[in-house]
């Protein structure tokens, strides 16, 4: 066609898809220019992104697990290390796990450790320089208790001369080596959150990082994790003095939504964790940590006539997965009329469920969730996708609605209460057990509790060093926040504290310089609970009540070649002793 280069080129990219420019042997070859003709392209294979079955969430991340494992394996045994690439040496899981590190390279690990000196140091803003020695030691500091050895000075040398995460000099006033992040390294150690619905938003990413540089200050080690939709806390936090591990939950707006809360409680039980309720100041500078400690103590809506009433979820009572799915149905009530709130009232009245609507019309009573059977509650519905119905089964009787708005004119769906009793592992739980923190505009954050704000150092000072001979003392520490009436949680909580009392003074003796392990005196403890018949307190509260009756350190020995978390400050009464 007598085109020159620029047309030529310009008429290659515009050609459809399938259609192929070729010049093929003829006759009248170069006699003509070269004809188009169309081929059928390949199908597209099931899996890619433009078919019509591209891989769904799940199978996405296996197939980039396996992409990372092939291309890892291919590099170690067939790779030529590059000039500025990372020594060879590998984190174990372990400290993957404490660091939140994506990969086993110990350089990752540097660069995580580096960001937690700098937040430390005061100096993460602006990417400061920190001291190579206090980076080391921090990282081979995490081996501790693990059953692996801390990489050599000289390998982490190495790895600092060759990573491209890092980037070192020699601070000449000071006369010692200096490190700090590059912008790859800066890329590697942030935090990741995750990209799901239960990672949260901007202003919840804001408030984690807040939170991590606030009780890193303080020598915690503060591990933000990435939410895949499974039920773990949005951070985890560690101390070197404290046995307990501190789930961290960023409440910024879940404040207004209570079982939200009452479920990141649940979460932190189930792990035997101690929740730890971050907000922000609303109206006032306690007003969003005030109502955390009214929906935590006690976790149930306790109304001035001595009425208690149950939070409710999101979700509804339902059989079989619920009336959109084959078979399925969810339970509800009558509406009550144009003005009726579509609230459902969960209340507790002579050890039974009761269900209310707004108008205070009364339902059912149960004598336990497990008793809303279909044919104990108002109604039942079920959805028709073929018909496009909602059917409704009222005890024999038969409603059919061919609209969503004329079904929701006559029926409310009833939500699933949360009953503490049912939901929580532990539903006696006393104030002690959790903390709430207040990340405050203008200055240092603090803790809140029971209407009173303390430095947010309480965290580690209350846990060590509060000490409580006097059980009656404790129990009032330990009770919720302006209680109407007594609770079968007071008395069982009251009962608790003087038990463990008597524990202490009957099977311990301060002496100021014994060591014992910390796993032993926990198990002498549940022998001893199981004996007179009392609930113990979990492992990660074991400390801190002990902390109130006895004075004690924690420190850690070699014991048969292993660290040893041990108590310091008292030994075992006599009658006591054990084989250690």
């Amino acid at each position: 066609e007598e085109m020159d280069a620029a047309d030529f080129a310009n008429r290659i990219r515009s050609l459809p898809r399938g259609e192929w420019v070729a010049s093929l042997p003829s006759p009248t070859f170069g006699e003509t220019g070269p004809y188009p003709f169309s081929l059928e392209p390949l199908p597209i294979p099931p899996g890619h992104p433009e078919s019509d079955h591209p891989l769904d969430d799940q199978e996405e991340k296996r197939f980039k697990t396996s992409l990372s494992t092939i291309h890892k394996r291919a590099s170690d045994e067939f790779g030529v290390l590059e000039q500025g690439g990372a020594s060879s040496e590998q984190s174990p899981e372990a400290i993957q796990e404490i660091l939140g590190t994506p990969s086993q390279d110990l350089d990752q690990a540097l660069a995580k450790t580096i960001r937690i000196i700098q937040l430390r140091d005061g100096v993460r803003d602006e990417n400061g320089w920190v001291s190579v020695e206090d980076v080391d030691a921090e990282l081979r500091s995490y081996f501790e208790g693990i059953d692996s050895d801390p990489p050599e000075y000289d390998v982490l040398a190495d790895i600092r001369k060759r990573s491209r995460l890092l980037d070192v000099d020699l601070d000449t006033a000071a006369d010692e080596l200096v490190v700090r992040l590059t912008d790859v390294g800066e890329t590697a150690a942030a935090p990741d959150t995750g990209d799901t619905r239960a990672a949260g938003s901007e202003a919840h990413d804001a408030a984690l990082l807040e939170t991590e540089a606030a009780l890193t200050t303080l020598g915690f080690r503060v591990t933000i994790l990435t939410q895949d939709g499974n039920e773990q806390p949005d951070a985890k936090a560690t101390h070197p003095d404290l046995d307990e591990i501190f789930a961290i939950e960023a409440e910024t707006t879940t404040p207004e939504n209570p079982v939200k809360v009452l479920t990141n409680l649940r979460k932190a039980q189930d792990a035997e964790h101690v929740p730890l309720f971050v907000v922000r100041p609303g109206e006032t500078e306690t007003y969003w940590a005030e109502r955390v400690e009214q929906i935590l103590s006690p976790p149930v809506q306790q109304l001035a006539n001595g009425e208690t009433r149950f939070y409710t979820h999101d979700r509804h009572i339902t059989f079989n997965g619920g009336a959109t799915e084959q078979g399925g149905v969810t339970a509800v009530r009558p509406a009550a009329g144009e003005t009726d709130t579509r609230r459902t009232v969960w209340t507790r009245e002579d050890d039974q469920l009761v269900l209310k609507d707004g108008d205070e019309t009364e339902y059912p009573r149960l004598s336990s969730l497990a008793d809303a059977s279909k044919d104990r509650i108002p109604a039942i519905y079920s959805y028709d996708h073929a018909a496009g119905e909602y059917v409704v089964y009222e005890h024999g009787e038969q409603h059919i609605y061919d609209t969503k708005v004329e079904f929701e004119a006559d029926w409310v769906r009833i939500k699933k209460p949360f009953v503490p009793a049912n939901e929580l592992p532990v539903p006696e739980y006393q104030r002690s057990t959790y903390g709430i923190v207040i990340l405050r505009d203008d200055g240092e954050s603090i803790v809140y509790e029971d209407g009173v704000t303390k430095p947010l150092s309480t965290l580690v000072d209350d846990t060590i060093h509060s000490v409580s001979a006097d059980p009656e003392c404790e129990q009032r520490d330990d009770e919720p926040a302006a209680q109407p009436v007594e609770t079968g949680r007071e008395v069982s909580a009251e009962k608790t504290d003087i038990s463990f009392a008597s524990f202490v003074d009957t099977y311990l003796i301060e002496d100021g310089e014994t060591a014992l392990p910390k796993d032993e005196v926990y198990a002498v403890y549940t022998d001893w609970a199981a004996e007179h018949d009392v609930d113990p307190v979990n492992k990660s509260w074991f400390s801190r009540k002990l902390g109130d009756h006895i004075e004690f350190e924690t420190v850690r020995e070699r014991r048969d070649g292993e660290l040893v978390r041990c108590y310091s400050g008292f030994c075992f009464a006599p009658r006591q002793e054990t084989g250690s």
